[in-house]
């Protein structure tokens, strides 16, 4: 059954979207594969690098909705070439992931303006704000061309969307990052990398992690039965594989021994 199905069709403003507000959404990729006619298509939840499920399409319809739902006008797509992509398919032209999943994003937002969903959220809504970062290669460097970006453009609350798992090990890193960097901050910079790890003292305005599940369970209505099951279902193996990847980097970076080539669950 498909996530489509799976849905309920009210459509309605949600207050749920209250607890999505930001200033900017990072939508983090999940990894491209080859598509018809010598295109590259993002991910879905059949597609593994070796080392569990991606699923990067419930991170797109994630991403769609917070806009359709007005939490935030401005998406980052963060996403180059990743070399466990290189490896994975020797000898492709593979492009950076970035592109593929604006297209996919704008998409779908059309196709919901044109099927006449959210008309009344959507009425008069301005045009979403995608830019896209194409230089990461994995998860560490995609926080950090993100916290660049958000820095730059002042941004005080930011989420950063993946899925379940791999959201809160992004969070990891980029608090890691904002404690590297204010090492040898100085000036307005400290002041801005401060205020996005202010996460205990003020949760809204600043950096979080949010994951596309449950994104879409709370403003879709869709069932968390699939999309929350199949990481603890033997029916499911790339997702309990992917589970145990992420809880694998979680326990390294505790430790202070974190690494993205070496730590994963073979």
């Amino acid at each position: 059954m498909s996530i489509e199905q799976l849905r309920t069709p009210e459509r309605k403003e949600n207050p749920k979207a209250a607890l999505y507000k930001a200033d900017a959404v990072a939508l983090l990729c999940g990894g491209i594969v080859p598509g018809e006619n010598d295109t590259w298509v993002p991910t879905g939840p059949t597609h593994s690098d070796g080392y569990g499920m991606l699923d990067g399409w419930t991170r797109i319809e994630a991403a769609a909705e917070l806009f359709f739902h007005r939490c935030t006008r401005t998406i980052v797509v963060s996403g180059g070439i990743p070399e466990k992509t290189r490896r994975q398919y020797p000898g492709m032209d593979i492009p950076p992931q970035a592109p593929i999943y604006k297209a996919a994003l704008l998409d779908r937002i059309a196709q919901v303006r044109e099927k006449g969903e959210y008309k009344e959220l959507l009425g008069g809504s301005p045009a979403p704000i995608i830019l896209t970062e194409e230089s990461s290669d994995r998860t560490k460097s995609s926080i950090s061309e993100v916290l660049s970006i958000a820095l730059r453009e002042n941004w005080m609350q930011l989420l950063l969307l993946s899925n379940y798992g791999h959201a809160t090990r992004a969070f990891y890193l980029a608090d890691k990052e904002i404690k590297r960097r204010l090492a040898t901050a100085t000036g307005e910079e400290s002041d801005r990398l401060i205020r996005l790890a202010h996460r205990t003292y003020a949760p809204f305005d600043s950096i979080r992690e949010v994951s596309s599940e449950a994104v879409l369970m709370d403003l879709r209505g869709d069932r968390p039965d699939y999309l929350m099951g199949r990481y603890f279902s033997e029916d499911h193996q790339l997702a309990l594989k992917r589970l145990a990847n992420e809880r694998s980097g979680m326990e390294a970076l505790r430790k202070n021994n974190y690494s993205e080539v070496e730590l994963w669950v073979k």
